[in-house]
C-alpha cells in the first residue's frame, strides 16, 4: 500500500456534500437566495477541482473552482498554527484571514483545526483517502452556538489530471492573505498580503529587485501567446503579449525602486482593463497588491494571483532558478 503522503497526493473531483449543509452556510451568514444558488449549482459537484501535495511534512493545497478563480494555501503538519487563507464558499461567503494547525495520525489522515481571526475555533476536520485508493473524504465538524455542532462531509474522486509537482510547490510563496486597501483606493477594497517574507529576503531593496526581475523575465506560454519584452527607462518597460488568434495587449510597468511600489497597468488594444499596484510593507517584510477592477470578487482575485504570482517568480530568483 502507498504511503499516506503518496495517498492523499493527487488532484480530485468534489463529488458530494452531504450532510447539515444549509444550517453551515446559515452560520456563515449566507443569504436564502445565495443557498438557494449554491444548490441548485450542487455545491461544485463535478466542477470543483482539489490538488493535493503532500511532502516532507507540508502540505500543499490548490482550490480550482473554476478556470478562473484558483486558491491556494500550505501549512505543515507540525501541530503549530499557520496563518492562511479561508475561501471555501466564496463568492457567497467572504475571504477571511484564519489559521490551520494540523497533523497526520498514524492511520494516514489530516486532522486540522481551523482558528478564525478572533482566534475562536472554527471548525475540526479529518481527511482521509478510501481503501480504493480513489475516494477522498472530508469529515467537518463547525462550531455553532454554543454546545451545537454542524457535520458535513465532502467526496471528492481521483481524476487523472495534472496534478501540483513538487518542483512548483517548493517555490510557492508563504501564503498570501487578505488586506484592506479601501484607504489607498478612495473606495471599498480589498488587497492581497503576504505573509513575513523576513527569511527570504534581506529587505526592501532586495524583495524589489527580485519581484522586478520576474517581471523582466520572459516565460514560453502553453496556449502559443507570444510576449516580447519591450525597455522604455530603467524604471518602465511593457510586456507585450500576441494573442493566439492576433488580439494585442500590454502590460506596462512603473517601478519606484524608492517608494518600494510597482504599478501594472494593463491595455487590450488602446483601451485600459485595470492596473495592480504592488509595494512593499515593513516590519516585518511583506508585500500588497490591490487590483482597481470594479467588481470586488474579480478584483481581489485578481490581487491575490498577482501578488503570489510576483513573490513565486522572485521566490525563484532569489534562489537562482
Amino acid at each position: 500500500m502507498d504511503q499516506p503522503e503518496t495517498q492523499m497526493t493527487g488532484s480530485w473531483l468534489m463529488e458530494a456534500v452531504e450532510g447539515d449543509v444549509t444550517e453551515w452556510l446559515k452560520l456563515e451568514g449566507v443569504g436564502w437566495q445565495e443557498r438557494q444558488v449554491m444548490w441548485m449549482s450542487g455545491y461544485g459537484k463535478g466542477r470543483i477541482n482539489l490538488s493535493l501535495l503532500v511532502k516532507e511534512g507540508t502540505v500543499y493545497n490548490l482550490t480550482a473552482m473554476d478556470d478562473f478563480a484558483k486558491f491556494r494555501f500550505q501549512f505543515k503538519l507540525d501541530g503549530l498554527r499557520h496563518a492562511m487563507l479561508f475561501t471555501e464558499g466564496t463568492p457567497f461567503m467572504p475571504f477571511r484571514n484564519f489559521s490551520v494547525q494540523g497533523k497526520m495520525t498514524d492511520e494516514g489522515a489530516i486532522e486540522a483545526t481551523m482558528f478564525n481571526d478572533k482566534d475562536e475555533i472554527h471548525s475540526k476536520s479529518s481527511r482521509s483517502v478510501g481503501e480504493d485508493g480513489a475516494t477522498l473524504k472530508t469529515d467537518i465538524t463547525f462550531l455553532g452556538s454554543p454546545g451545537k455542532e454542524i457535520r458535513i462531509s465532502m467526496t471528492h474522486k481521483r481524476v487523472l489530471a495534472a496534478t501540483l509537482s513538487a518542483d512548483d510547490c517548493m517555490s510557492w510563496c508563504p501564503n498570501v492573505l487578505i488586506g484592506d486597501a479601501s484607504a489607498e483606493a478612495g473606495r471599498e477594497k480589498k488587497s492581497a498580503v503576504s505573509a513575513s517574507l523576513d527569511a527570504l529576503f534581506s529587505g526592501v531593496p532586495d524583495l524589489m529587485e527580485c519581484i522586478e526581475h520576474g517581471k523582466r523575465k520572459i516565460e514560453e506560454t502553453s496556449g502559443g501567446d507570444k510576449l516580447s519584452l519591450i525597455e522604455i527607462s530603467s524604471n518602465e518597460f511593457n510586456v507585450n503579449v500576441t494573442k493566439a488568434g492576433g488580439a494585442e495587449e500590454v502590460f506596462e510597468h512603473k517601478l519606484d525602486k524608492e517608494a518600494g511600489t510597482l504599478l501594472v497597468v494593463f491595455k487590450k488594444g488602446d483601451q485600459e482593463v485595470g492596473s495592480w499596484h504592488l509595494k512593499a510593507l515593513q516590519e516585518p517584510l511583506r508585500a500588497e497588491c490591490w487590483c482597481t477592477l470594479d467588481d470586488n470578487y474579480v478584483s481581489t482575485v485578481c490581487a491575490l494571483t498577482e501578488l503570489q504570482n510576483s513573490l513565486d517568480k522572485a521566490f525563484k530568483h532569489k534562489r537562482g532558478q
